[in-house]
């Protein structure tokens, strides 16, 4: 077993023989915790941290789970919706008042940070149901037809348009895979020998 640290993280390596080991990351800093067993490397385990990527470092200790919701990009999306479902058929020059309403809601819902999935659920709920004047619509047909895709077309599946960013702790993850390789290079550490560790 060989212990050392890399900033303010303490890593542990244990080479259990026959192609398996073990690596222990504790981050007293970020208080992370990460750990990850693998059975059939074919090679001593610093070896095969040097061989290995950060993508694939990152998921194997890493949590499979999404990030923070990217408001800017979610509300990209969404315009991107609209452009295909709205835009088409009520061009720029058609119920110009209403398209305004439109454009400052969205403004206003990319201005505004979005905290979870729950948030965004009930901004977009309100954004259609009660945000928009429809009544800016002068054409009954024409105000019916609108909310109707705002409604079903565009806004049914309010989730499909959610942009999330990389979860934080994959994104630490992938940068001290890069820092781990650098230590183990700098230390020559080829084995999981403790005593050839230390005289190097």
């Amino acid at each position: 077993m060989i212990t050392f640290k890399i900033d303010n993280a303490d890593v542990i390596l244990s080479d259990l023989g026959e192609g398996q080991g073990k690596i222990i990351i504790a981050d007293t800093s970020w208080g992370y915790n990460f750990s990850n067993y693998w059975g059939a490397m074919g090679m001593p385990l610093p070896d095969f941290l040097k061989k290995i990527n950060a993508d694939y470092f990152a998921d194997k200790l890493g949590p499979h789970a999404e990030g923070e919701v990217n408001t800017k990009k979610t509300v990209k999306a969404i315009r991107r919706s609209l452009k295909e479902y709205f835009y088409n058929e009520y061009p720029w020059y058609k119920h110009m008042e209403f398209q305004q309403s439109l454009r400052d809601c969205l403004k206003k819902l990319e201005e505004d940070e979005i905290l979870n999935v729950d948030h965004y659920m009930h901004s977009i709920n309100n954004l259609v149901d009660y945000d928009l004047d429809y009544y800016l619509i002068k054409d009954e047909y024409d105000r019916k037809n609108i909310k109707d895709i705002m409604k079903s077309a565009v806004f049914s599946e309010p989730w499909y348009h959610l942009v999330y960013d990389e979860h934080r702790q994959i994104t630490y993850l992938k940068k001290f895979h890069k820092k781990l390789v650098k230590e183990l290079k700098k230390k020559k550490i080829k084995t999981t020998n403790i005593e050839q560790y230390e005289n190097n």
